[in-house]
């Protein structure tokens, strides 16, 4: 399964640099920058990125509607990421998607 990350509108480079890392660690396919979300070619998130920013494929958009409009936009599944009251921990979440 091809998994994509979108970040749509995230304004830390540090918390983008974070998120390449991870994603390299958690095998994601290819991430998606939409708006002002920073991306590789601004220097300074190879700081927090270690080297992930060469390793994962990633994508540039400048608004979300440029990216549906794409040929590449197919979203069979989408998870969002929030901390809310409502939310449920990745454990259940695993579970449910077991189902």
């Amino acid at each position: 399964m091809n998994t994509r990350v979108i970040l749509d509108n995230i304004r830390s480079i540090h918390n983008v640099g974070s998120i390449f890392r991870t994603s390299s660690g958690a095998g994601v396919s290819e991430i998606i920058l939409v708006g002002i979300t920073p991306g590789p070619q601004d220097l300074r998130l190879s700081k927090t990125a270690l080297g992930a920013e060469k390793e994962v494929q990633y994508s540039l958009y400048n608004n979300f509607r440029e990216f549906k409009n794409s040929k590449s936009f197919d979203l069979s599944l989408v998870v969002s990421v929030e901390q809310d009251d409502r939310s449920i921990g990745l454990r259940e979440f695993t579970e449910i998607l077991k189902k």
